[in-house]
């Protein structure tokens, strides 16, 4: 498969939503790496939800998967950063060996 993430590898991951924008973003080790918009309502009129799944990543309609990883320390804030503030979190974050 096409991935970013190799076995065994430990990563940096950030996930922003900016209230303002609606746009959610996503950064590995402090590289955005996209993003796109989140609205509070989809363009068909549907109800998106509220809340992120982690730990799951969403394939088709019929459900939803579990990603095989471990999560070593978990923030929340009440805005979203900045992407040097990223990339200070990072920069600081001890790797585990």
């Amino acid at each position: 498969t096409d991935s970013h993430f190799q076995p065994g590898e430990w990563i940096h991951l950030a996930l922003t939503w900016d209230k303002t924008t609606k746009e959610f973003a996503v950064y590995f080790d402090g590289v955005r790496m996209g993003a796109a918009p989140w609205p509070d309502v989809a363009a068909d009129g549907e109800y998106v939800p509220d809340y992120l799944k982690l730990g799951l990543y969403y394939q088709d309609p019929d459900g939803d998967f579990p990603i095989n990883a471990s999560y070593d320390e978990f923030f929340v804030f009440q805005r979203a950063l900045a992407p040097e503030e990223i990339g200070s979190y990072v920069a600081e974050t001890e790797r585990p060996r």
